[in-house]
């Protein structure tokens, strides 16, 4: 019992301020490094791993003994490395001891590794102290500074990355943690139950349409020989190609009329609208018509995608269980619904997490990374328990039985640079024609809402028609080339099967057919379409490759290629696009053109569009500002890049009624107080000063009450009503680790002071968000963006 209240009384002569944890494991520390340095002398081995062990050891005790020194006269400033550092070099110190004395080279290695790091912690630390006292240290005097400064940087690195670890654990295991994480797992069994339905769905309608003679929505269900209106039509010839589409489109457009107008077109844009105005709020039944709307129009015909249907049903899903959670996770759970329904229609769950966090998000924190993760691995599951999807890469519809590389790389790597600049010039063309037919639809035609569908249904069905004619093709031909998804002509392409003439005839004719059914107000996306047109062009720019120079690929790599490119180019989205070429065809091999080729599309894209994209220059044609995360750039920039320099002080000795005067005159809410030689000596805010001298007010006999009841006056110095304890920065300190501190201590302004303590600048919020906001127009052109607000 005795020896327990000495063992709990051990380290009571540490100042409260200071964690006894440091005091327990500098001793230990101390008393194992002379362990280690006895074991050297006593064993035997090489004489210079002796020597190492000894060394080592005895500098382990030396530090920790000096460290022990410090902490005991109260001159410890950064406990915070010390333990750290004894922490980690205890459990080093334990675990080596514990290894077999006959081995003394594993003793001697994992000692050093600990006298390295205990050494180099408690250096910085010790030489940190003669920022105090340079008269101790030439070296410490010029260089001290600038080392504890580091020091300290790398100090607020370790805590925030402590911290940010230590709420994600703390939030995965807490009530809203576990909420959302089993929401995500449910939006993700409704987006692949979605999945399943919607292909369904979709069958059962070509059926109505084209019974067992097209599958324009690809779907892989054995075909149903049922009456059908294309058969019906059969005594109308040619024509029926025209008719049963603009049938299509009617029915979709008398949908829509009686539902909701946010069904038209591929649905993307909606959910980004929801995403930035609305936080995530979008009503449920949208999934129902989206399903019901754009079956119809696939089925008919139309040329679309399945992506923007299946994107909006996700994210209904995700909205609707948003409800049952923190409302700042509404958004991670539509992002995470949309991911899910792409995972699952496409059987690409990495293309899917991507496209939420990329295209909708546009932000990598780590509660979004889990909550889509977990939701596209559940729709996934869910989808390929249902529809035989392989758990390997590659879906059917894509395969094809050559595994494509490059030949030549000094060759061929120039010529896929060329390749992506095609690819970006035909991405912009795709959005310029795509939305100039969706105003001609919409604007420029006093037509029913209800019935632009169908004229645009029956205006692609002629282009059909003129397919035919121009390739001398059959009708039937030219609607498998041009109806639906096309998946089928995709496949083709990546093959090698087609010739040039048919290659470029079907790149500009699909893109002439799916504005014509999106910018008319059908409903689908525009995923597969842009996937199409890249692969006619890339299979279209392979063949002149081929023809122009000996020892390249063949045209099926730059159409596999150019599918990734355009729809890169198209929608911004490289990563995206790499992923699901790569999930869909089964082709690694491939993998360095498929990057190279996605980054430079979109970057040329990107100043062809004036940074718009496929899917936001529908916000912008409603006036929504879109705006970009801006991961990373406030480590980018240093407090000497915003900082202001004409800095309104006050001096020690200053009285609070001249100091509000300043406050007035110049609208400050916080001044530094600098001594005689301006060095930084304390904070005064308004709040210290205002308050006392509105009570006091300018009468003697007020000051006087004041004073006799022992209170403070309006003659008061500053520094008796500012804080003394001032949190500081260099000129070098990133703006995230200033906002870092900010945070911490809830302060809204930080002076800047130089190697000797002089202030040089100050940093405001203000500076901060002004920064942040002129980051973006700096880099992208001129582009207006809107702040994130503060869940972001």
């Amino acid at each position: 019992m005795t020896s327990h209240r000495r063992l709990r009384s051990w380290g009571s002569w540490v100042p409260d301020d200071i964690d006894r944890l440091g005091a327990w494991t500098n001793s230990v520390n101390a008393a194992l490094g002379l362990a280690v340095a006895i074991v050297g002398v006593v064993l035997g081995g090489p004489p210079l791993e002796r020597l190492d062990t000894i060394l080592v050891g005895g500098g382990l005790a030396v530090v920790s003994a000096y460290n022990l020194h410090r902490i005991a006269h109260h001159t410890l400033e950064h406990p915070d490395f010390v333990r750290a550092g004894g922490i980690l070099s205890l459990w080093l110190v334990v675990s080596a001891v514990r290894i077999d004395a006959a081995t003394p080279g594993v003793l001697t290695d994992a000692a050093l590794c600990i006298g390295v790091l205990v050494f180099a912690v408690s250096a910085l630390d010790f030489v940190a102290q003669f920022r105090g006292r340079p008269g101790k240290c030439r070296w410490a005097r010029t260089h001290g500074p600038r080392v504890s400064a580091a020091a300290v940087a790398a100090g607020d690195t370790l805590r925030r990355w402590h911290r940010s670890a230590t709420s994600s654990i703390r939030f995965f295991l807490s009530r809203d943690g576990v909420r959302l994480n089993t929401a995500a797992i449910l939006v993700g069994i409704v987006a692949g139950l979605g999945a399943v339905v919607f292909r369904i769905t979709i069958f059962a309608a070509q059926a109505v349409f084209f019974g067992a003679t097209l599958n324009p929505g690809a779907v892989s269900f054995a075909p149903i020989h049922v009456p059908n209106l294309f058969g019906a039509l059969a005594p109308l010839g040619p024509l029926r190609y025209a008719l049963v589409p603009a049938v299509g489109g009617l029915i979709v457009g008398l949908v829509i009329r009686r539902t909701t107008t946010a069904i038209r077109g591929h649905g993307v844009p909606e959910v980004l609208e929801s995403l930035m105005v609305h936080n995530g709020q979008i009503d449920p039944k949208i999934a129902v018509y989206k399903t019901v709307s754009s079956s119809i129009a696939i089925a008919s015909g139309a040329s679309l995608g399945r992506e923007g249907p299946i994107v909006q049903i996700g994210s209904a899903a995700g909205s609707y269980f948003g409800a049952f959670v923190h409302s700042r996770y509404t958004r991670t759970l539509v992002a995470a619904g949309a991911g899910s329904g792409i995972a699952a229609t496409f059987n690409t769950p990495l293309a899917g997490v991507m496209f939420a966090l990329e295209i909708l998000l546009s932000e990598y924190a780590l509660t979004n990374v889990v909550t889509v993760v977990l939701s596209a691995v559940t729709a996934t599951a869910v989808a390929r328990s249902v529809l035989a999807f392989t758990a390997v890469p590659g879906v059917r519809e894509f395969l094809v039985p050559i595994t494509y590389h490059i030949v030549t790389p000094s060759l061929e790597f120039p010529l896929y640079a060329g390749l992506g600049v095609v690819a970006a010039g035909i991405g912009a063309a795709v959005v310029r024609l795509l939305y100039a037919s969706e105003h001609l639809f919409q604007d420029r035609w006093d037509l029913p809402g209800y019935l632009t569908p169908a004229i645009g249904g029956a205006l692609l069905g002629v282009s059909v028609l003129l397919t035919a004619v121009l390739l001398d093709a059959s009708p039937l031909q030219s609607a498998t080339w041009l109806f639906g998804v096309g998946y089928g002509t995709i496949h083709s392409s990546i093959a090698g099967d087609l010739t040039l003439l048919v290659l470029v005839a079907l790149a500009v004719l699909k893109v002439v057919g799916f504005s014509l059914s999106i910018g008319s107000g059908n409903s689908g996306g525009v995923f597969s379409p842009t996937l199409y047109v890249g692969a006619m062009a890339g299979g279209a720019f392979g063949v002149l490759v081929n023809a122009a120079f000996a020892g390249t690929a063949s045209a099926g790599a730059y159409a596999l290629v150019g599918t990734a490119g355009v729809f890169a180019a198209t929608a911004s989205a490289p990563l995206t696009a790499t992923l699901i070429i790569f999930e869909l065809t089964g082709q690694y091999t491939i993998i360095l053109p498929l990057l190279a080729v996605t980054v430079i599309g979109s970057e040329v894209a990107q100043g062809l569009l004036d940074n718009g994209t496929i899917y936001t220059e529908a916000l912008r044609d409603k006036g929504i500002t879109v705006q970009e995360r801006r991961i990373g750039s406030l480590e980018d920039l240093a407090a000497k890049d915003v900082m202001s320099t004409d800095v309104d002080t006050v001096t020690v000795g200053t009285s609070a009624m001249d100091a509000l005067r300043v406050f007035q005159q110049r609208s400050h809410r916080g001044l530094p107080i600098v001594d005689a030689d301006d060095t930084v000596a304390g904070m005064l805010v308004r709040s210290d000063v205002e308050p006392l001298v509105t009570v006091a007010g300018d009468t003697a006999e007020t000051v006087a009450v004041c004073a006799r009841d022992g209170g403070q006056s309006p003659s008061t110095a500053v520094e008796e009503l500012g804080t003394t304890n001032v949190v500081t920065a260099t000129p070098d300190t990133n703006l995230l680790t200033l906002v870092d501190r900010m945070a911490r201590v809830d302060i809204g302004r930080i002076p800047i002071v130089d190697t000797d303590g002089s202030l040089v600048g100050i940093v405001t919020r203000t500076d901060v968000l002004a920064a942040y906001d002129r980051i973006p127009i700096d880099d992208v052109g001129d582009r207006q963006w809107a702040l994130p607000d503060a869940g972001a």
